[in-house]
């Protein structure tokens, strides 16, 4: 009699196959899910560098030089903002910088606030207030907060909302091109 062999080879490998093989789709799974999110953080640092591109910040004594963008120094879009280090913008290049204590905030122009840092938001936003500094972050509700640009990721795709209050206050004129794209401006 002639013995069945199982889509792995003869019956005797079969599970031993098998397991190598569900061992093998528990490796690779976990580097797609990591690919995707590299995916999705090199999308958000593309939009912070728009973003930067499409701001005006009021004339001062620092508007030459390096365009200073501050992190808070944890997750930090999985490194994918320091793709901008040396990008130029309007004339200046962008300097990424790690800023964890809260007095150096304000003398940067951009601050990004990752979604590991979102207990610090508020003390963020009162070190920042009524300075030229535009504020950016994944964290929810960061615009309702008083953030000024939220990343938002809804239905697989990366989206954004403004507070125009919040840019207006500190003297930041946001493009009437990046308010049209906003799924919500706050005023």
């Amino acid at each position: 009699m002639r013995q069945s062999r199982s889509a792995f080879g003869a019956d005797k490998h079969g599970p031993v196959l098998c397991l190598a093989a569900v061992l093998l789709a528990l490796l690779v799974l976990p580097a797609h899910a990591e690919n995707d999110q590299a995916s999705v953080e090199s999308v958000k640092a593309g939009f912070v560098y728009n973003f930067v591109k499409l701001t005006v910040w009021p004339p001062t004594e620092g508007s030459t030089g390096s365009l200073r963008l501050c992190t808070l120094g944890r997750g930090v879009l999985n490194g994918q903002l320091g793709r901008l280090q040396g990008r130029i913008v309007g004339g200046r290049d962008i300097q990424i910088l790690e800023r964890s204590v809260a007095k150096d905030w304000a003398s940067c122009h951009i601050v990004f606030v990752s979604k590991e840092d979102g207990e610090r938001v508020a003390e963020m936003l009162k070190q920042t207030a009524g300075v030229p500094v535009l504020t950016i972050g994944d964290v929810p509700d960061f615009a309702q907060q008083g953030g000024m640009i939220e990343l938002i990721e809804r239905e697989n795709k990366v989206r954004f909302s403004i507070s125009l209050a919040a840019a207006q206050r500190s003297g930041i004129r946001l493009s009437s091109q990046l308010l049209k794209l906003a799924v919500r401006v706050w005023q």
